[in-house]
């Protein structure tokens, strides 16, 4: 916007250039904030808020009280204001504005209605997000509002590292926010046979580091992959095929990611691996305490969620830290903008929040008769008498010297007077026309006050040719010695005509008609509350009147303005009040099921109690009423419009159910929206069913002894894959970890007993683990590879790098019983297929040895090289709990060893 120049006066000469400035204003032509404010140095600031050399304003009023500024000449002033309004007092008449308006130019908080300078303009709240704005173009000014790209003025810059700088996203008015894994910082490479995965934006303003391994065929297809890489298909479970064509091992919660299949929780949100599909609106997975955990946030919805609705900072939704699936958004409490006066006469309603992000219009309408506007709100005019500083306060609409009066009078050191025929105050305040007066035996009257002047007092002689005084002959009438009919004795003891109505008097032996009432001879005593002898059309006569009481009578009642009393032009004796079809304030809502009833007119000058009730049950209040509760799948808003009291997906659902494009859905159980919507679990294997349990994908196994040859083995747990036996539910319940060594024969074309072929795709390498105590040389996790396989297509790989003189040891072991159950391996023989594939350049047999019992007491000794597969075989005795086959060799190599087909029999 282009706002006038505002500045020090002590500044002006540094910042002249490109504003125009009036150091020396012309008087009156400056408009100033308060007393003493804005004015330069030899100026000051006059009570019609105008700057003036002298500190004297030469259009005083004939009160002394000078007049304020016409709009026309506000309007003409721009040298420190934007609008008419923009100083501390409203041209359209109201007494009740103090400050700048929003939107109109500021230096500091004092010189705004509401307290609030920012980003140079008034604004409506302290506006102090980092991403919010109260100076944005397109009717933005004076409201503060949630931008954009970078913050606005002075506020702190956005964080982060290019190309992972944050931004402001228009949804969050508090702060920046940091790109995620979808913003690539570098592309994977691949060179001699060495790959490094792409690095992405972390969600916290810097890269992901690049992960680096070696190509399985030590080839590169080109300088961003390995030849002959991985698909989908060929890595094991627990691991995933990396765009370098590499198979890595899953990720934890909380590393960063790209996609589903990155993590061992099938779950990437908000670029980290979570432990659910965490995707209700205040969700969150990548808090700062709980990197990897779904929670419940507080303040605005995360990453690529839906910004809460409402771009007015004041009604903006947030989450709560309670509700997971939507934001909350404050209600009719919270104030956009307060009630205003627009003028004295007509009132702008107050803007609230409408509990869906945006304020409520508002509405302007005229105060009632006998009201005007003050303050934000309509309250009573003031009878004659009352102190006032402008017409509106006045229900006679004149307030002349600070005091309502009636039409023609005028205030004179708080008294109403007519100025017209007053003898004490004729044609001004305390101009008085002489008194009688009696001179060598003639009396001359006192002068009376006609048409704001004095006119000469009659003469007379003297009865008795004597003054008893100055002011009356000796010897006149008095109460002893009354005039004759037809005559009054005056204050100068002399007897003059009585008066018709209408004429002036002070007491009632001066009217014929013997009733002295408004100042006025009148035609009758003219006491009622709504009557008046002194109408302008009809002086001296009693006539019944419409709006306040006149004169001295008492005033109408006006508890609350909307409800004041006025005469009505046809009720003498009493005012008239408004009913119960006045409205005072419609019904409303506290909150989502109290309603607030409609406050009315009683009768008497005062508002009805607003009485606050409860919705009935199955409803809600909204708008002033109390309304139905939705069933499940209807449409909603917020919680309060369910009869479940769940909204999700702006839907009602059951507890405990999402809705997804308009349908309620189970998303813990639910196979196409498996704990997010949309997710579908993938098709199942042979013999097998896919299953949503917990939020998560799994697999129900449909064998009680093996669950098909696409499937795990029920008797290898996976948190994954659950069986459901068809027969002896035994079959799935015995102790053995992996082939349990029972004669149960050949299950699915695979032997079952005592055997490991590794084809099962178990994650947990169908029980085999490294064992520690015989180990030093193993160089990572081991895994099922598709590098070698005697049998089947999967074979247990494991990772060596040896010096031969430190490190010169690889051993697996599995334990035969999950219970630790020694079993008898008598009269059983042990037989398996292994290989070698090295990746340096020695070659030449190795060692190894089986070994059990135990502390490794009984063994078996093999040789075997990488130039062709190995096999041995041997017999086994005694008992033991656990298999051991360890690697030895004689001189430093790196490489991976394969194992397959192992079988007790």
């Amino acid at each position: 916007m282009v706002r006038p120049c505002l500045v020090s006066w002590a500044i002006v000469v540094v910042l002249v250039v490109g504003c125009q400035y009036h150091p020396t204003p012309e008087d009156g032509k400056q408009i100033c904030a308060e007393a003493g404010k804005l004015c330069p140095d030899g100026y000051h600031c006059e009570s019609d808020k105008t700057c003036w050399t002298n500190g004297h304003h030469p259009d005083a009023s004939p009160n002394g009280v000078p007049e304020v500024a016409s709009e026309a000449t506000i309007r003409d002033t721009n040298a420190e204001v934007a609008s008419p309004a923009d100083g501390p007092f409203d041209v359209d008449g109201g007494i009740d504005a103090v400050g700048r308006p929003n939107g109109a130019a500021c230096m500091g908080n004092t010189e705004c209605a509401l307290g609030h300078c920012v980003d140079g303009v008034c604004c409506e709240s302290a506006c102090l997000g980092q991403c919010s704005s109260c100076d944005e173009p397109d009717g933005g000014v004076g409201k503060c509002l949630i931008v954009t790209g970078m913050p606005r003025g002075n506020r702190a810059p956005c964080g982060g590292t290019a190309p992972c700088t944050a931004r402001c996203d228009g949804t969050d008015g508090t702060a920046c926010k940091y790109p995620g894994s979808d913003v690539q910082c570098s592309t994977g490479s691949c060179l001699n046979g060495s790959v490094k995965t792409a690095t992405t934006c972390n969600g916290a303003g810097a890269c992901t580091s690049a992960t680096a391994s070696t190509c399985a065929s030590n080839q590169c297809a080109d300088g961003s992959k390995c030849s002959g890489g991985c698909t989908a298909a060929s890595c094991a479970v627990g691991t995933y095929c990396d765009a370098t064509g590499v198979c890595l091992s899953g990720k934890a919660n909380g590393d960063p990611c790209q996609s589903n299949t990155q993590c061992t929780s099938t779950f990437c949100v908000d670029s980290v691996c979570c432990s659910s599909a965490c995707n209700g609106q205040c969700q969150a997975c990548r808090e700062p305490s709980n990197v990897g955990t779904c929670v419940t946030i507080v303040g605005a919805p995360r990453g690529t969620r839906a910004g809460c609705a409402g771009i007015q900072a004041t009604c903006a939704g947030q989450c709560n830290g309670t509700l997971a699936t939507a934001c909350t958004y404050p209600g009719s409490t919270t104030v956009c903008t307060a009630a205003a006066c627009s003028g004295s006469g007509s009132i702008t309603s107050a803007s609230t929040c409408n509990s869906s992000g945006s304020c409520s219009a508002t509405t302007t309408t005229a105060c009632n008769g006998g009201t005007y506007c003050s303050g934000g709100s309509c309250v009573s005019q003031a009878a004659n008498g009352a102190p006032c500083q402008i017409a509106a306060q006045c229900q006679s609409g004149n307030c002349t010297g600070a005091i309502c009066c009636a039409g023609g009078q005028t205030g004179c050191s708080g008294v109403c007077k007519n100025l017209a025929a007053d003898s004490a105050n004729c044609g001004a305040c305390g101009k008085q026309c002489s008194g009688s007066s009696c001179v060598n035996g003639v009396l001359t009257s006192a002068s009376s006050c006609n048409a704001g002047a004095c006119s000469a007092g009659a003469t007379s002689p003297c009865s008795s040719n004597q003054c008893a005084n100055g002011s009356m002959c000796s010897g006149g009438c008095s109460a002893g010695m009354p005039c004759g009919n037809g005559k009054y004795c005056d204050a100068t003891a002399s007897c003059q005509p009585t008066k018709g109505n209408g004429a002036s008097c002070t007491s009632g032996i001066e009217c014929t008609s013997t009733f002295c009432v408004d100042g006025v001879c009148c035609s009758s005593v003219c006491s009622g509350q709504c009557q008046a002898c002194k109408e302008p059309s009809t002086p001296g006569t009693c006539v019944t009147v419409s709006g306040a009481p006149r004169g001295g009578r008492p005033a109408c009642a006006a508890a609350q303005a909307s409800c004041a009393g006025q005469c009505n032009g046809t009720s003498a004796t009493a005012c008239s009040y408004p009913g119960s079809a006045s409205v005072c304030t419609a019904a409303s809502c506290t909150g989502d099921f109290t309603l607030v009833s409609t406050s009315v007119c009683n009768g008497a000058g005062a508002c009805s109690p607003a009485n606050p009730s409860a919705c009935n049950s199955g409803s809600y209040c909204s708008g002033g009423t109390c309304t139905t509760q939705a069933t499940n799948g209807g449409a909603c808003q917020r919680t309060a419009q369910c009869q479940s009291g769940n909204c999700t997906g702006s839907v009602c659902c059951a507890s405990g159910q999402t809705g997804c494009n308009g349908v309620c859905k189970t998303l813990s159980t639910d196979t196409s929206n498996c704990g997010s919507c949309g997710h579908v679990c993938p098709n199942p294997p042979s013999n097998g069913t896919a299953v949503c349990s917990g939020s998560s994908c799994g697999v129900q196994c449909i064998d009680s002894v093996h669950c098909g040859s696409s499937c795990f083995d029920c008797r290898q747990p996976n948190a994954n894959v659950s069986c459901a036996p068809v027969g002896s539910a035994a079959a799935c319940a015995n102790t053995c970890v992996g082939r349990p060594l029972t004669a149960c024969g050949v299950v699915n074309g695979e032997p079952s007993c005592g055997s490991w072929d590794f084809e099962s795709g178990d994650p947990n390498n169908e029980g085999w683990t490294v064992d520690t105590a015989l180990s030093d040389a193993v160089s990572g996790p081991i895994y099922l590879s598709t590098g070698y396989a005697s049998k089947g297509t999967h074979s247990l790989a494991i990772p060596f790098n040896g010096d031969a003189m430190t490190t010169f040891n690889a051993a697996v072991r599995v334990t035969l019983c999950a219970g630790g159950q020694s079993i008898d391996l008598s009269g059983k023989t042990f037989q398996a297929s292994m290989f070698l594939q090295r990746t340096t350049t020695p070659s030449g047999g190795q060692t190894g040895s089986v070994f059990w019992a135990p502390n490794y007491q009984s063994s078996f000794d093999f040789s075997f090289d990488d130039t062709a597969p190995s096999k041995i075989a041997f017999s086994l005795s005694g008992s033991t709990t656990y298999i051991t086959i360890r690697f030895t060799i004689s001189n430093p190599w790196t490489g991976t060893i394969f194992l397959d087909d192992i079988q007790i029999n």
